[in-house]
């Protein structure tokens, strides 16, 4: 009953998960910057590219939305019908969510100000999970 709007956010975190990359690419973000609209205007004039890492940020939390509302769902939708839920998603789905779950989690926590200012390197090497979670997805 409940998996259509766990469904719903699993969408919502495919397509954000494949924006979040983007505004980080520095090649891209300067390739892109240099395309003219018009006579005299850049794509730049148009579109904030400097603000590249708010966007990553939004994109970000995002995610945070999609993930929570994510498995909140599986979970509503588990408590009713346990029997339907496993056999409708099996077992491999617990283990795939559960290690996307924790390397989101490493990520997020790393990502707040006060470690990313105390610790780069914490933040620097936690975001490169990133790499576990794209297989699974």
């Amino acid at each position: 009953m409940w998996a259509p709007f766990a469904k719903g956010f699993g969408t919502s975190l495919d397509l954000t998960c494949a924006f979040i990359v983007v505004p980080v690419l520095r090649a891209f973000i300067k390739r892109v910057s240099t395309i003219e609209v018009s006579p005299n205007k850049t794509l730049a004039t148009v579109i904030p590219l400097k603000k590249n890492i708010q966007f990553h940020k939004i994109i970000g939390f995002a995610i945070f939305i999609g993930s929570a509302g994510h498995i909140f769902f599986h979970f509503v939708n588990f408590a009713i019908n346990p029997e339907g839920a496993v056999g409708g998603f099996g077992v491999p789905a617990l283990y795939t969510g559960g290690a996307i779950t924790l390397f989101m989690t490493i990520i997020f926590v790393a990502a707040h100000d006060s470690v990313r200012r105390s610790s780069f390197e914490a933040f620097w090497w936690s975001h490169h999970c990133f790499l576990l979670v794209f297989p699974f997805l």
